[in-house]
């Protein structure tokens, strides 16, 4: 029996190393638990962020998988001002690239998508990584809005990655052959990678 997952998929590293894994053909390789999801449908989000050429990388990657899908959901968020959206000021690599309520409109999106579809399992790339910085990355936040999403539709928000640092996922994903230049973090969003925000400092930490 086929089993789809929802996948928020930004076009980097997390979520693209958790689409491997929903992929393989076995959850764990030490236990060799065979993995029941066949199909995934990528929800990625065009919200005015800076670096929206991560959606042309994400298109670009996920056109390799047959048994993928893709949909790009449109936002406006034009009531923040945040130097990660390209409508607000000059961007300094050094400002919080915190964009305030993203993660739960986002996740609850994935999960209406889920709930049409027919699907029960939504996925986020949530890390160990994140966890300082950015509030809806923690565990309780996830447990919290994981319980309201179970009791309005019966769907489970799954974050494989949150015992991982960015090395680790670097690593486990290099494992599963990705090439990780495919991918793209900068939040600059310009030609090359700028190597002076967050994302860009956390993918050379983690050696990519």
């Amino acid at each position: 029996m086929s089993k789809e997952a929802t996948l928020l998929y930004s076009g980097g590293m997390d979520s693209t190393l958790i689409l491997h894994q929903c992929l393989a053909e076995y959850r764990s390789t030490t236990n060799r638990v065979k993995n029941d999801i066949t199909t995934v449908h990528a929800v990625s989000f065009a919200y005015g962020q800076r670096h929206g050429k991560e959606l042309a990388y994400a298109t670009r990657y996920l056109k390799q998988f047959e048994n993928v899908s893709h949909q790009i959901v449109h936002l406006d968020f034009d009531w923040l001002k945040c130097s990660l959206l390209s409508d607000n000021r000059s961007f300094n690599p050094d400002d919080c690239p915190i964009v305030p309520g993203r993660n739960s409109i986002m996740i609850s999106i994935a999960a209406s998508v889920a709930m049409q579809r027919g699907s029960d399992l939504v996925f986020i790339g949530a890390n160990k990584t994140d966890l300082d910085l950015f509030p809806d990355c923690r565990s309780d936040y996830l447990r919290g809005i994981s319980e309201a999403l179970l009791k309005q539709g019966n769907i489970h928000l799954i974050a494989p990655l949150m015992g991982m640092t960015k090395s680790e996922i670097a690593d486990a994903g290099t494992g599963l052959g990705i090439d990780w230049a495919m991918t793209w973090s900068c939040y600059k969003g310009e030609k090359e990678p700028c190597g002076q925000c967050v994302a860009c400092k956390e993918r050379a930490r983690a050696g990519v």
